[in-house]
């Protein structure tokens, strides 16, 4: 039986969450769930669709991760290169371990349903089926600007079909046209055969960084250039796929995301938060009471000695907050 490998990408630094990773935790170990993160919903996802998984991570939040899921194989990235190293790096060094495995890539910091974790499956017994790289695809439920779209062959179904392009981030009024065009929200989620990424990565320009990494990995990070695995792979293969499918997900990589989720214990805590005729007012506390009076559609966190109030359409400017 053809064994099922997790690939989580855990290498980012959370920045568009600032202040709560502003302090070097990154956002999948941070508790805004309760006492669940991100990373353990992600690891229960993939335990019921993968046989084993393994998490890529920086050195420098190697041990945070290790700390929290002891069990996890890691693979370390002595420099962040963004997510085509990563994925390179992992698919080399599982192709090693099992060349007739399947990959199932992933980002860390995920939220979504059982509809989704069922796709996951599904798309890895496609991948296995017809020997190719499969997108998971999510039907929009609105015209979001901080997600990627994929453009599906034939809009409208629920079977694996090919993908007719990419389009990264658009403006809103490019966002609703596209929906209407049929395109779903691109996951970030790759599934495929190890053998055949692997033979995708040597024709790409990351095959240099994947013939080096296994015996050098210091010097092949040091020697490639940051660029997503998207960009560098995916937007020039010619035999995608797409699993289409009608879930509940999100990217929690800023503040709005965090307000649109469904399971925020922190925000019901009592004591946290006092609302006053204050609609679509979101609060994060990790102690402090808020209180908020007459005011409409912010986010209001408050985390160690930093307080940040921003508008849920500002909510990807926070990234600039680091910077100054």
């Amino acid at each position: 039986m053809t064994e099922v490998v997790g690939v989580i990408l855990a290498g980012g630094r959370g920045t568009r969450l600032h202040p709560v990773t502003a302090g070097g935790t990154p956002k999948a170990l941070i508790p805004l769930f309760g006492d669940a993160t991100l990373l353990s919903m992600t690891l229960e996802r993939m335990a019921t669709v993968t046989d084993r998984q393994l998490l890529v991570t920086h050195r420098a939040t190697a041990g945070l991760y290790r700390d929290r899921a002891p069990a996890i194989d890691q693979l370390i990235e002595p420099i962040r290169r963004d997510t085509g190293p990563a994925v390179a790096h992992a698919v080399t060094t599982v192709a090693a371990e099992d060349p007739d495995a399947t990959v199932v890539i992933t980002p860390a910091d995920h939220l979504a349903d059982a509809a989704f974790t069922e796709a996951l499956a599904e798309a890895a017994a496609a991948a296995q089926r017809h020997a190719a790289i499969v997108l998971v695809g999510v039907t929009p439920t609105r015209p979001a600007t901080g997600y990627g779209y994929i453009r599906p062959s034939t809009p409208g179904g629920d079977a694996v079909v090919a993908v007719r392009g990419f389009h990264e981030k658009p403006d809103p009024a490019t966002a609703a046209t596209l929906i209407q065009q049929g395109a779903l929200w691109n996951t970030g989620v790759v599934v495929a055969p190890v053998s055949v990424l692997r033979a995708a990565i040597q024709a790409s320009p990351l095959a240099e960084f994947a013939a080096a990494v296994g015996s050098d990995p210091a010097g092949a990070y040091a020697g490639v250039r940051p660029v997503s695995f998207d960009v560098a792979v995916l937007e020039t293969h010619d035999d995608l796929l797409v699993l289409p499918v009608a879930a509940s997900w999100d990217d929690v990589g800023s503040w709005d995301a965090f307000a649109r989720a469904p399971a925020r214990d922190m925000l019901e805590t009592p004591g946290i938060a006092h609302l006053d005729r204050a609609e679509g007012v979101t609060v994060v506390s990790d102690g402090p009471t808020v209180a908020a009076v007459g005011v409409e559609d912010l986010i209001i966190v408050a985390w160690e000695d930093e307080v940040l109030v921003v508008a849920p359409d500002a909510a990807q400017d926070v990234r600039g907050l680091t910077d100054r």
